[in-house]
């Protein structure tokens, strides 16, 4: 899979995708740091991207397009870069990835 890291989560998550053998882009790496949801939405479905964003627009573009790229949602409030690749980590190696739907729902 390939996956576009959205702009509040940090470039250093990207290494948690590759060590798991998928890869990744982040938002700055592909001049969209400043760009809208939408851009962001146009380019993973141009480029068969997965998004995994902290952002609840995300989640609502895929329910208004559900033919749209696949979201990663992660519904984590404020936290260390350890704990935040801990909980990708638990959802890849529960399976959430390969779902049609893919989410992470933790606690805040």
């Amino acid at each position: 899979m390939r996956f576009l890291v959205d702009a509040q989560l940090p470039p250093v998550l990207g290494h948690l995708f590759v060590a798991t053998g998928h890869s990744y882009e982040h938002v700055a790496q592909v001049a969209l740091i400043r760009g809208d949801d939408i851009g962001v939405w146009r380019y993973a479905t141009q480029h068969a991207c997965v998004i995994v964003s902290k952002d609840e627009d995300f989640p609502t573009l895929k329910a208004l397009d559900p033919s749209g790229p696949q979201v990663v949602w992660l519904r984590v409030g404020n936290c260390s870069n350890r704990a935040l690749s801990r909980e990708l980590l638990e959802a890849r190696l529960s399976g959430s990835f390969s779902s049609q739907r893919p989410r992470i729902d933790t606690p805040n």
